[in-house]
């Protein structure tokens, strides 16, 4: 068989093109460093890659969502605790109240002015807000303050129920938050019902 000198000349022409084709492509693989920059260079990788690509990606959003979940709860555990204290501490104002043999009237009027004071404290404690702005004890209705009034009328909660949970992993969530409603209103108490009379030195 005998081969044309047209057929050599296509021949070498293709064999060229093949290898231009070729340097093209390592020529991307290693300005990129990547062995697969399209789904035609390796079908099977490529469908690996985009597989675990999803699952990185799923991976990076667990990793903000736990960050974000951490820093609610210390928040809240942060607020908890000043709140403890203050109710410690006003526990400690009633007491030294009661001891009426030695106080005298300006001292009395210094503990009413402290616990004013520690009752504005507490309000604040409990409409804190986390860095998004959001109310922490509001329950669903985070943008609203949740804990309004005073010592005279009384305070009211207009927050909810509802807590919020954040997803960690494919079938993991947590709880990030807490209502207002569960932690401070929702609590038993011994004796339901107080009973107040006029004292007789009045």
């Amino acid at each position: 068989m005998r081969i044309s000198s047209l057929q050599i000349f296509n021949i070498a022409t293709n064999s060229l093109a093949d290898t231009n084709e070729a340097l093209i492509k390592t020529q991307e693989q290693l300005s990129t460093g990547k062995r697969v920059n399209t789904a035609s260079d390796d079908p099977v990788a490529a469908t690996k890659i985009m597989s675990l690509s999803g699952e990185l990606a799923g991976i990076t959003q667990y990793r903000k969502n736990i960050d974000i979940a951490q820093n609610n709860l210390a928040l809240e555990e942060s607020i908890l605790s000043s709140v403890n204290n203050l109710m410690t501490r006003m526990q400690e104002v009633a007491v030294q109240a009661g001891n009426s043999a030695t106080l005298t009237q300006n001292e009395y009027n210094s503990l009413a002015s402290e616990v004013d004071s520690r009752l504005d404290e507490l309000m604040n404690l409990l409409n804190t807000q986390n860095a998004n702005g959001d109310f922490i004890f509001g329950g669903y209705k985070s943008s609203a303050e949740p804990f309004t009034g005073s010592a005279n009328s009384g305070f009211n909660y207009n927050g909810d129920d509802g807590q919020q949970f954040i997803k960690v992993a494919n079938n993991t969530t947590v709880a990030a938050s807490d209502s207002g409603k569960k932690i401070f209103q929702d609590i038993d108490s011994a004796h339901k019902t107080v009973n107040t009379y006029a004292s007789a030195a009045n």
